[in-house]
């Protein structure tokens, strides 16, 4: 049945209304024509009718429409539930279709197995050697495996050597000594044996702090320490460009002031036959006894320059390096050569077995022999130097730089490693053994194990300093290199640490220009050592399980 519009039954009730009172009407009028009244009143009953009737149809329509509206939700739902199954529908395609994939790959699978099957079948010798593959290839990953879980072990129990050594340095600050002590060495204890780099900043500072590696002493008038001259007898004469020259009998205790003229401004000096020679940058060098033979200073005058190296050339010469000249200074009779002005400033020169390594300020490089004739050379390295170091034992030459890099050059002059160690200008630089130490004017100084850097060509460090050139470099994963291997241990002063001097194979004395000389000692089995003997007890279960953790067997060192 169709639903009749509600827009269409309502104009048919008025039209109808219409009809009525219209026919109304006209029966009325034609009363007075008719006489048949009978006729007229079964008409106006006939049009009742039909007016009940169409209210009856709008009534029914209005039910209609209700129903079909109710019909259309009905609609919409089974619509959208149609729609959520037609999505499920596509899901459980996509997801038979990629079972069925997956099926056909195993059955690929399955029958390429099952003809390799029919194959070792075939070859009953094969077979049996296939089978020892597999079990060489089995033992394979289990050493693999094993190795892998040496390596977690070992990782791990570096990590916590480095975190027992910033435990160690957190006790030892609120004054918990001994436990401090205990953390140090637990620390070293595990980077040691689990072959880590034992020059990690927080295990050595841990060290160094437990068994006072550091002592300092300063000079009377703060002048900013320039050169410190070891003597043999542990004594040590340092110098400052405030004019001072004093001798240190034991660091720690104030020095004795041997000479103070503030007008001085001391860069250099050496001892020779029992003498202080002390190179003033204004150009003056200054004579002073150590045995009291020289009853006042001896002041020689040189060329006007900015000076800032002694060169001992031989037992008799001293070569005294300013920025445009140097002169020739013979410590016997007193005398000095003619100025020898230089083509370009230098700023930097070392003397190495019988060779002198100029280093100007553009960059460029000479060497000059011991008679003066000096012959222009291809730099060792790109950079300006700043501070250069020759050490005996490698036949190295440690070459500092303005932008605060370090070249190591070996004896046959190849650059094995340039280290990124600071961010300002080298000041100085020093090797003991297999350690380097060196300074700059960012307030720092780092230490180094040379045998632990990762170098380019893959060799270690003893390779290295022996080999003239690289045939074939080793391929070196430098993205799986640990840092650890790769950050120096680093010390932060107040003031800058100009100079570095060699005192013993495990010792440092470092110079400050607040005036302050500090000696260091650098050698992590002598701390580490002391640090046992220095030790009265073990942890206890408790301490143990508090700073080591539960899960680490528990160590006696005791």
């Amino acid at each position: 049945m169709k639903l009749l519009d509600k827009k269409v039954l309502i104009p048919v009730a008025v039209l109808a209304v219409v009809a009525i009172a219209t026919i109304s009407f006209q029966i009325g009028k034609n009363v007075s024509e008719s006489t048949d009244r009978e006729e007229l009143l079964e008409n106006i009953h006939i049009l009742q009718v039909e007016e009940r009737d169409a209210a009856i149809v709008k009534r029914v329509s209005q039910q209609m429409e209700d129903i079909a509206y109710q019909q259309k939700a009905i609609s919409d739902k089974q619509r959208d539930r149609a729609e959520e199954q037609s999505k499920l529908a596509i899901q459980m395609r996509d997801k038979a279709e990629a079972e069925s994939q997956a099926a056909r790959q195993a059955e690929d699978q399955a029958k390429q197995y099952a003809r390799e099957a029919e194959k070792s079948a075939r070859e009953a010798e094969s077979q049996r050697a296939i089978a020892i593959s597999h079990q060489k290839m089995a033992e394979e990953q289990r050493d693999q495996a094993n190795y892998a879980k040496s390596i977690t072990d070992t990782l791990s129990f570096r990590i916590l050597g480095r975190t027992l050594g910033n435990l160690s340095i957190t006790q030892h600050e609120t004054g918990n000594g001994e436990i401090a002590d205990l953390l140090a060495y637990t620390s070293w204890y595990y980077l040691n044996k689990y072959k880590g780099n034992t020059y990690l900043s927080e295990s050595f500072k841990a060290l160094s702090l437990a068994v006072d590696a550091k002592k300092s002493s300063f000079m009377h008038k703060r002048g900013a320490v320039t050169t410190l001259l070891p003597m043999a007898d542990g004594r040590c004469i340092a110098v400052s460009d405030y004019g001072e020259i004093e001798l240190i009998k034991s660091v720690g205790a104030a020095g004795q002031v041997l000479f103070h003229d503030n007008m001085f401004d001391f860069r250099d000096a050496c001892i020779e036959k029992n003498n202080v020679y002390a190179l003033s940058a204004h150009g003056q060098l200054v004579i002073i006894s150590l045995t009291g033979l020289l009853k006042k200073a001896k002041i020689v005058n040189l060329q006007s320059d900015s000076y800032i190296k002694i060169v001992k050339v031989n037992e008799r010469t001293l070569l005294l390096a300013g920025r445009k000249s140097m002169c020739w200074y013979n410590v016997n009779n007193g005398s000095k050569s003619k100025p020898m002005d230089l083509s370009k400033p230098l700023s930097a020169i070392i003397k190495h077995n019988k060779t002198i390594s100029l280093f100007y300020a553009d960059g460029s490089y000479a060497e000059m022999d011991v008679a003066g004739n000096i012959t222009p050379k291809k730099p060792l390295t790109k950079g300006v130097v700043t501070a250069a170091y020759y050490d005996t034992a490698s036949g190295c030459l440690y070459l500092g730089y303005k932008n605060g890099d370090i070249g190591v050059i070996n004896k046959y002059q190849r650059n094995i490693i340039t280290l990124s160690a600071h961010i300002s200008q080298v000041s100085s630089v020093v090797a003991l053994g297999n350690i380097l130490v060196s300074s700059a004017y960012d307030k720092t100084v780092a230490i180094w194990n040379m045998s632990m850097v990762p170098y380019p060509s893959g060799m270690t460090f003893a390779e290295e300093i022996n080999t003239a050139k690289v045939k074939q470099v080793k391929q070196v994963d430098k993205k799986g290199t640990s840092t650890e291997w790769l950050t120096p241990v680093e010390y932060k002063f107040e003031g800058w640490p100009l100079v570095l001097s060699r005192i013993s194979p495990t010792e440092v004395l470092i110079g400050t220009s607040n005036g302050m000389v500090q000696k260091m000692n650098i050698s992590v089995p002598v701390l580490s050592n002391s640090l046992k003997n220095k030790l009265h007890r073990n942890f206890t279960s408790e301490e143990w399980n508090h700073y080591v953790g539960t899960n680490v067997p528990f160590v006696k060192f005791k």
